[in-house]
């Protein structure tokens, strides 16, 4: 389960991802509240474009920002 969560937080290439941790971090608490307001109340709380923007915005921005990366471009090798 470890290596899962590692590796959903990482990028391709291993190193730790902010954005994604974010992402995980706003859904996850998104989701707490919901669950909170949804016991107390003793039914399924309804959840508001409000609390989907927060849950749902840093994903975005993530796929924004994967969009907008130029791919590394591999080194020509050297050839004596």
């Amino acid at each position: 389960m470890f290596n899962f969560l590692t590796s959903a937080l990482s990028e391709a290439d291993g190193s730790p991802s902010t954005v994604r941790l974010i992402a995980a971090i706003s859904a996850l608490g998104v989701l707490a509240v919901w669950i909170v307001t949804s016991v107390q109340s003793h039914g399924m709380a309804a959840i508001s474009a409000e609390q989907l923007t927060l849950a749902l915005a840093p994903l975005g921005f993530k796929v924004l920002q994967k969009s907008k990366e130029t791919p590394a471009v591999p080194a020509a090798p050297v050839v004596a």
